[in-house]
């Protein structure tokens, strides 16, 4: 019994360890393809992101997350390219993982499409054994089971867009992660979500989004749901241009096997450097006394946007 308990100890603690029950950037809305493999860019452009975050900035040994994303669309193939890469660390465990992706775009009408998407990586978990105290396991049974492990791993996704709506659903680590416990430790993370944004009129444009959370962990069997709401707006002096972007989100209280946790709040802020550059941050809040000790989750994401050369003739209008 102590055993077990202790395991569930641990998963919860790891889960967190890489950044997050999982490994999610919060300002997902603009680009989903960093939660679907099945997004591809409204826009059909090519782009490179690149982001950093800090979970409960303030507090020393928090979280820590590096992440890149590129991707590219071949208009006569009606397919996207993609490469993610993450790097996320905490305390003594860090998480490294590479993913390339494939989506492929059906067409359904002249405005709507229907895409489905493939994810294929390669996740490695290690333990930095030298900075490991009882006191961070609990137990020295589970210190014995901090070994650096290394994984295959797969996402599916199906997205299916229009000019105002988008709606998706997706899972990724469909095997569950790496693990260092008894060998299957980590979660399976689905997504179903659906974003409306009004891009006709002539000075500032709205967007309202929901997005249902679902983590399930393969050792324990424990089951973590979240809600999440966001509305956003965007400033232009033109209809073509966007210079900055003002949004907010919150996020339910965690539900872990019925027992409800704590709830988010958080606010993106967006605005365009030039043509094809972006630049985005984003501050998110616990509503817990942990905000008392803390300046919050703060991430901030580059993004560059390549318009094709030619015109993509297979594309919406």
């Amino acid at each position: 019994m102590k055993k077990n308990c202790l395991l569930a100890i641990v998963c919860l603690a790891s889960s967190f360890a890489v950044g997050q029950s999982n490994i999610q950037l919060n300002n997902f809305w603009d680009n989903t393809f960093y939660i679907n493999p099945a997004s591809i860019n409204s826009k059909f452009y090519h782009e490179l992101s690149l982001a950093g975050r800090q979970m409960w900035a303030g507090i020393d040994g928090t979280p820590t997350t590096g992440f890149a994303a590129g991707t590219l669309y071949n208009d006569d193939m009606r397919s996207q390219f993609g490469l993610k890469m993450v790097s996320d660390h905490f305390n003594f465990a860090s998480k490294n993982e590479i993913t390339g992706t494939y989506a492929y775009s059906l067409v359904l009408s002249r405005t709507t499409r229907i895409n489905f998407g493939l994810g294929f990586s390669y996740e490695m978990i290690a333990y930095d054994l030298s900075k490991v105290r009882y006191r961070d396991i609990g137990d020295l049974f589970l210190f014995e089971k901090l070994k650096n492990v290394s994984n295959f791993n797969s996402d599916f996704g199906m997205e299916v867009t229009s000019p105002k709506l988008k709606v998706g659903l997706s899972s990724q680590h469909l095997f569950g992660a790496a693990s260092a416990i008894d060998g299957v430790f980590g979660n399976t993370t689905s997504y179903l979500y659906a974003n409306y944004k009004d891009d006709f009129r002539d000075y500032i444009n709205y967007t309202y989004g929901f997005c249902v959370i679902d983590n399930y962990f393969r050792a324990t069997s424990l089951n973590f749901v979240q809600l999440q709401l966001n509305f956003g707006s965007y400033f232009k002096p033109t209809p073509t241009s966007k210079v900055f972007q003002l949004g907010a989100y919150c996020r339910s209280p965690l539900v872990v096997n019925n027992l409800t946790g704590i709830g988010e709040i958080g606010g993106i802020f967006g605005i365009d450097l030039g043509d094809n550059l972006y630049l985005a941050y984003t501050i998110d809040i616990h509503l817990s006394q942990i905000v008392n000790n803390t300046f919050g989750t703060q991430e901030v994401m580059l993004t560059y946007k390549v318009k094709p050369r030619r015109k993509c003739r297979t594309c919406p209008d």
